[in-house]
C-alpha cells in the first residue's frame, strides 16, 4: 500500500485520506479471501492499481481499482459503493464488474458464449463511452497472467486465448505498448510453451554481444548528433518474445535469420529534429530500401507517431531505429491515457477518447447498431478494429484507416453507404482494377459509380472484408429482396440437413422441431429464420442446434433410442468434471431429464446446480462457474458415421481429407475413394468415421467443404 501512495505523486491535489478510506474499505470486503496462489486477495486489487500508476490515471480510476472485484467477489452492493464514494467511481467498478464476467471462447460458440458474447458487445459501448474502464481491466488481467500458473491447464489456455485474441489486441489499439507486450508474452508462455523456452534461452544467449553492439551505436550516434546540434537520448530495446515469433512463423525464418529483434530510440527535441536525425543516420550508414516507415506523417490507428528506418550498421549488420519527439515517447508508452495525464481542466471529459487518433472506438457504436447476430459482431469486432490496418487515400487526399484485406468495395462504403451500394469501379493509383481488388498502404483510391446501379451483388459478401461493408450489403438485400433471402434460407438449410442425414430436408423435419426452432430464436415465424439466414444474420447452425439436441444431431439415422427413451437407460445420477462425488441439485427452472445435454453451475454454498446446456438462465450467470457435466451411465463409445465426399481429382487430395480428420480428432475406421467412371476428372469417397461430438462432426465438415477441388460433403 505504501509503494501505491508514493506511485501517485503524480496526481495534483493528491486526496490520501481517500485513498486510505477506500483501501481500508477493500481490505474489510475481501477478508478471508485467498487468491490461487494462496495471497491474500487484497494483494490483486493492489498491484492493479500500482500497474496503473505508470498510465498517469486520475484519482478515480485508482479508486475504482482497489474496488473492482469487490462486487463480483463478496456481498458488497454496487449502491454501497456509490453511497460511500460517489457516483462516478460505481460507475467505473459497475463497468468492470461487467467485462468481468464475459468469457471469449473461439471456434463453435454455443448458446451459453452467445450471451457471454452479447455482454462484450455492450461492455465494449461502455468504454467507447469511458475507456477507464478498460484501463482498469487491463491492469486486472496482465496482474491474472502473472499468476496464471497457479490454474489448472484447461482454464490457462483459455485465459491465455482470451488475452491473446481480446485484450493484447484492445491495449494495442489503446496503444498502451507496455501493457501489450506484457500480455502477449504471458499469452505466449502458456499457449507454446515449449517454443517459449526455447526463444526465451536463445535471446538470452546472445543479450551481452547485442548489449555491447547498442553502446557503441549509441557511442556514435550521440557524437554526430552533437557535431548537427541536436539533443538527443538513445535507448536499445530487445523487441519481446511473441513479437519475434510472429516474425519467425510469418517469414518462415529461425531466429538467426530474424535481424530486427532489437532497436534503438532515438528520442529528440521537435519534428523537425526527427527528420534531421533521420538524415544524420542515413549519413552514417546505409538505409535498406523498402524498410523506411514514416509514421508522423501518416499515423497509426492507435496514434501511435514515429520515424522507422532500417540501415547496414556497424560491421554490416541490419539495424533498426525508431526517431519520435518526448511527446510521441509518452503517447507511444502511456497510449489514450497521456491525452488527460495531469489535465486539471475538463475533468467532466476524463475518460474520453481523442476523437482524431482513437476513432475506431465509434466503429464499436457503428457495429452495434448494423450487425444483428453476436458472433458476426465478434468477428466484426475482430476485423474492424482488432485487425492490422492499412491506410488508403480518397482523391481529396483524406487518409482511410482499413483492416488488412480490406477491398475497393469495402473503402466504398466508408465513404458512403451509396456510394458502396451503386459502385461501378475502381481506380488504384490511376489504373483501372477490379472491384474486388485488395489495397494496400499508400494506395489511392478512386470509386467510379453509377446512378443506373440499383443496388449492391450477392457475391460481393464472399470478398469482402470489413464488417462494415458486410452489415450494409445485408441489410440492402434484407429490404429488397426478403422472398429471394426466404429461398436462398431454405437453400442453406437444406444443405446443411443433408450433411447430418442423406435424405433429411426440412419438408421432412417434425413440425415440433421447427416450433421448437421459432420459440428458441424468439422469431414471429420459420420464414422469419429462413430469411435471416439467406441474408446471413444467423447460420445454418444455430438453426439446427435449436431444432434438435446433440445426441439427436448424431442419431438421426434412427438406430438410436429416442430422448423420450434414454430415461430407461439412464440414471438420474449426473458426475461433473469427471468426478461422482459433488453435491448436487436439479435446476427448478429447466428440470433436465436423462438424454439432455447438461453443464454444473457453482452456487454459492448450495453445491452445484444442473441444468440443461441450452437452459435461457445460463444467460444471467457468471460462465465462468460454469462445469462440464453428464449422466452417470451414458454411454461415451463414439458414433459411427457415414460420409461421401465429391469433388475434383487432384494430387494429395485423401492426404488432405486424413489430415483434416485427424485436426478434428475424429478417426477414420474405412475408406472407399474412387474415379467416377462416367468423368474421370472427379473423385468419389465414402468413408467411415468415429465421432464423439456433434461439433467434431460439423467442424470436419466445414474444413473438408473448404478444401480446393471438394464440391459437395454429406452424411449417408
Amino acid at each position: 500500500y505504501e509503494d501505491l501512495v508514493k506511485a501517485c505523486s503524480y496526481i495534483r491535489g493528491f486526496d490520501k485520506e481517500s485513498l486510505h478510506e477506500v483501501y481500508q474499505f477493500a481490505e474489510q470486503a475481501h477478508q478471508g479471501q485467498k487468491r490461487a496462489s494462496g495471497e491474500d486477495f487484497t494483494i490483486h486489487p493492489l498491484q492493479a492499481a500500482l500497474t496503473l500508476t505508470s498510465l498517469k490515471v486520475d484519482q478515480e480510476t485508482l479508486l475504482a481499482a482497489l474496488l473492482h472485484d469487490v462486487v463480483e467477489d463478496t456481498e458488497v452492493t454496487l449502491a454501497e459503493i456509490e453511497k460511500r464514494f460517489g457516483k462516478a467511481v460505481a460507475r467505473l467498478v459497475d463497468g468492470v464488474t461487467k467485462l468481468t464476467r464475459v468469457k471469449y471462447r473461439i471456434n463453435f460458440p454455443d448458446n451459453r458464449n452467445e450471451n457471454q458474447i452479447e455482454s462484450l458487445r455492450k461492455l465494449l459501448l461502455v468504454m467507447a463511452q469511458d475507456l477507464r474502464v478498460v484501463l482498469i481491466k487491463l491492469a486486472d488481467r496482465l496482474h491474472n497472467m502473472n499468476s496464471l500458473s497457479y490454474f489448472r491447464p484447461e482454464k490457462r489456455v483459455r485465459i491465455a486465448k482470451e488475452t491473446l485474441e481480446i485484450y493484447a489486441p484492445l491495449a494495442d489499439r489503446l496503444g498502451i505498448w507496455e501493457i501489450k507486450w506484457k500480455l502477449e508474452d504471458e499469452a505466449f508462455r502458456y499457449l507454446y510453451p515449449l517454443e517459449y523456452k526455447k526463444l526465451e534461452k536463445s535471446i538470452k544467449t546472445s543479450m551481452r554481444e547485442r548489449k555491447v553492439y547498442i553502446a557503441k551505436l549509441t557511442k556514435i550516434l550521440e557524437a554526430e548528433a552533437r557535431k548537427a546540434h541536436l539533443e538527443v537520448k538513445v535507448s536499445g530495446r530487445t523487441k519481446h518474445v511473441y513479437s519475434i515469433f510472429r516474425k519467425m512463423q510469418t517469414k518462415h525464418k529461425e531466429l538467426d535469420e530474424i535481424y530486427d529483434i532489437f532497436a534503438l530510440r532515438v528520442v529528440v527535441k521537435s519534428i523537425a529534429d526527427c527528420y534531421s536525425m533521420l538524415g544524420v543516420i542515413h549519413d552514417l550508414w546505409r538505409p535498406k530500401p523498402g524498410r523506411f516507415k514514416d509514421y508522423i506523417a501518416v499515423p497509426k490507428a492507435n496514434g501511435y507517431q514515429s520515424l522507422h528506418t532500417t540501415v547496414f550498421g556497424v560491421n554490416g549488420i541490419l539495424t533498426e531505429f525508431q526517431i519520435r519527439t518526448r511527446q510521441m515517447h509518452e503517447e507511444a508508452e502511456y497510449g489514450v491515457s497521456s491525452h488527460w495525464y495531469y489535465k486539471e481542466k475538463g475533468r467532466k471529459n476524463l475518460g474520453r477518447a481523442p476523437t482524431d487518433q482513437l476513432g475506431w472506438v465509434n466503429s464499436i457504436v457503428e457495429l452495434q447498431n448494423n450487425l444483428q447476430g453476436n458472433s458476426e459482431f465478434l468477428e466484426g469486432l475482430k476485423i474492424d478494429v482488432f485487425k492490422d490496418r492499412i491506410f488508403v487515400f480518397t482523391p481529396q487526399g483524406d487518409v482511410k484507416d482499413l483492416p488488412v484485406g480490406a477491398t475497393c468495395i469495402d473503402f466504398a462504403y466508408t465513404i458512403h453507404t451509396n456510394l458502396g451500394h451503386r459502385t461501378k469501379g475502381c481506380k488504384v493509383n490511376g489504373l483501372m482494377v477490379p472491384i474486388d481488388t485488395v489495397l494496400k498502404t499508400g494506395d489511392l483510391v478512386d470509386i467510379i459509380s453509377s446512378k443506373n446501379i440499383e443496388g449492391p451483388k450477392r457475391d460481393w459478401l464472399n470478398f469482402v472484408a470489413t464488417s462494415q461493408a458486410k452489415s450494409k450489403i445485408r441489410a440492402w438485400f434484407k429490404d429488397h429482396a426478403k422472398e429471394q433471402n426466404i429461398k436462398e434460407g431454405r437453400q442453406i438449410l437444406n444443405k446443411k440437413l443433408s450433411q447430418v442425414k442423406d435424405d433429411l430436408t426440412l419438408e421432412k423435419v417434425p413440425k415440433a422441431k421447427i416450433a421448437k426452432a421459432i420459440s428458441a430464436m424468439s422469431y414471429d415465424n420459420f420464414d422469419a429464420i429462413l430469411a435471416a439466414l439467406g441474408e446471413g444474420a444467423i447460420n445454418a447452425t444455430q438453426v439446427l442446434k435449436k431444432m434438435y439436441s446433440k445426441t439427436e444431431l448424431l442419431d438421426l439415422d434412427g438406430d438410436s433410442p429416442s430422448v423420450d427413451k434414454l430415461p430407461q437407460v439412464l440414471s438420474r445420477e449426473v458426475v461433473i468434471e469427471g468426478e461422482s462425488n459433488f453435491a448436487f441439485k436439479f435446476a427448478n427452472c429447466c428440470n433436465p431429464q436423462p438424454g439432455e445435454g447438461i453443464v454444473g453451475y457453482v452456487t454459492r454454498g448450495k453445491g452445484v446446480s444442473i441444468h440443461t446446456d441450452n437452459c435461457s438462465s445460463l444467460r444471467r450467470l457468471d460462465p465462468d462457474r460454469i462445469l462440464d457435466a453428464q449422466w452417470k451411465g451414458q454411454k461415451l463409445e463414439p458414433k459411427r458415421i457415414r460420409i461421401r465426399i465429391e469433388g475434383k481429382d487432384r494430387l494429395g487430395l485423401m492426404a488432405d481429407i486424413g489430415g483434416i480428420t485427424a485436426q478434428t480428432g475424429i478417426n477414420i475406421l474405412a475408406s472407399n475413394g474412387h474415379i467416377d467412371e462416367q468423368d474421370r476428372t472427379r473423385f468419389i469417397n465414402e468413408i467411415t468415421i468415429e465421432v464423439r461430438e456433434f461439433e467434431d462432426f460439423e467442424k470436419m465438415i466445414y474444413l473438408l467443404e473448404k478444401l480446393p477441388g471438394i464440391e459437395k460433403v454429406r452424411k449417408l
